[in-house]
């Protein structure tokens, strides 16, 4: 069995927000990231991030995926939904993307701030769930199907909230630590555990 522990910093890690309120502004450079709703748009605040899954050897079987961020504000709990990003926005880039595009000069494939189901992102979540609104580390364990596809493809993440409740400061949202910010521990931190890959044996003999 093999495991691969991934928790990059501000150099490595590949990860940032997309804002509606400031759509052409690269959030790159923020210790923390927010995924949350306007008064009227459940996909104001929506994170993009990336993980080198390159380690995995080919044809190991996954066995569990845990994303764990650690969540320092909050305020109405909602659905919070992770999904893998889809090949039409594979240009995207944690220096230039913005609310309007993905890598600075071109558009997101489906429509702003990458909220296409089916074009800019998989229409079945990677998790799906309200984790509460409590300010500590949130593990996320991610369904294994739609893991294997990004492995196999590997695009990176969006996560992004999904309910409205009332508005102004009724709204749903949620603050996370980005791989920007100090403390190592408090980084976005990845788990993948997977069983090894069968090698064939090959047994060549003589004349019996």
């Amino acid at each position: 069995m093999g495991q691969l522990i991934l928790q990059p910093d501000a150099t490595a890690g590949i990860d940032t927000w997309l804002d509606s309120s400031n759509p052409t502004v690269n959030q790159v450079t923020n210790a923390g990231f927010m995924v949350g709703s306007g008064t009227t748009d459940p996909a104001r605040f929506r994170e993009l991030c990336k993980f080198d899954l390159t380690s995995i050897p080919v044809g190991a079987t996954i066995l569990s995926a845990i994303l764990a961020l650690t969540q320092y504000g909050s305020s109405l709990a909602d659905t919070f939904e992770i999904h893998r990003i889809l090949a039409a926005n594979s240009s995207w880039t944690e220096a230039t993307a913005t609310w309007n595009k993905r890598d600075g000069t071109n558009n997101w494939a489906g429509s702003v701030g990458c909220r296409t189901s089916g074009t800019d992102y998989a229409a079945t979540a990677m998790y799906s769930g309200d984790p509460g609104t409590n300010n500590v580390l949130k593990n996320f364990t991610l369904d294994l199907t739609e893991f294997g596809l990004m492995w196999a493809n590997n695009y990176g993440l969006i996560m992004f909230g999904s309910t409205i409740t009332g508005g102004g400061g009724a709204n749903p949202y949620r603050f996370f630590r980005s791989s920007d910010y100090a403390t190592a521990g408090d980084r976005p931190k990845l788990t993948v555990t997977w069983a090894e890959p069968r090698r064939r044996r090959i047994i060549c003999g003589g004349d019996q």
